[in-house]
């Protein structure tokens, strides 16, 4: 029907549902970032909120900076070779928080954090522009509210997840020691880290089996 709130025959496309499912994978590292790192920081590493601010700054101004540089790589590379390049990024920016511990630099995790939003901004140019092509531009309203509240719904499941495994951790714990609650927000950060990873890996055969290549990509504009 021409009226459904959320048309679900978008997902006959399977480029768009792998797409979709790799716009979801760095959705969940994002969040990562979001929620998990205010925490590693202020109880793990004891850093105060305003320094915090300061420390994720840098984050976001690449994340703005590699948008459009990103947009400029796309037709030279490729959906393909971008998305394995944006995931090797973003798996190489999240190793030092995989064996992170309270002693960690924290120039060590700035530096980790702006690989990781190059990662994610590659990806996220890829995902987005394959799932928009994927579909007749009659359905690109219904997959791109899909999107949307598929994001959504994960974004709010990670959150949960994370907290929850934050607080069972604090609950173990025997003491209420400043070191013993930096060790249980640290460890929720190697868990999530490491889940995320995961993940990603699993995404790699996902995008070189739907996503196109530089060559696929220049036979349908010429």
């Amino acid at each position: 029907r021409s009226d459904t709130l959320l048309n679900l025959s978008v997902l006959k496309f399977r480029r768009y549902v792998a797409a979709l499912i790799a716009g979801g994978m760095n959705s969940i590292a994002l969040y990562m970032i979001t929620f998990l790192m205010p925490l590693f920081l202020q109880s793990g590493l004891g850093v105060s909120p305003l320094a915090t601010g300061i420390i994720m700054l840098p984050t976001s101004l690449i994340a703005i900076i590699v948008m459009p540089v990103a947009t400029a790589f796309y037709p030279k590379l490729g959906e393909k070779s971008l998305m394995i390049l944006g995931i090797v990024i973003l798996l190489v920016g999240s190793a030092p928080f995989l064996t992170a511990v309270p002693t960690t630099p924290i120039l060590l995790i700035i530096v980790a954090m702006c690989v990781r939003s190059c990662g994610m901004g590659a990806i996220n140019l890829v995902s987005t522009n394959a799932q928009m092509s994927s579909v007749p531009p009659e359905l690109s309203g219904h997959a791109s509210s899909l999107t949307n509240w598929f994001h959504q719904m994960l974004n709010a499941l990670i959150v949960g997840i994370a907290g929850n495994i934050a607080d069972l951790r604090i609950a173990a714990i025997t003491d209420n020691s400043p070191e013993s609650l930096a060790f249980a927000y640290t460890s929720t950060t190697n868990l999530m880290m490491t889940v995320s990873c995961l993940l990603l890996f699993a995404v790699i055969p996902i995008s070189l089996k739907f996503f196109r290549s530089k060559a696929d990509m220049n036979k349908r504009t010429a």
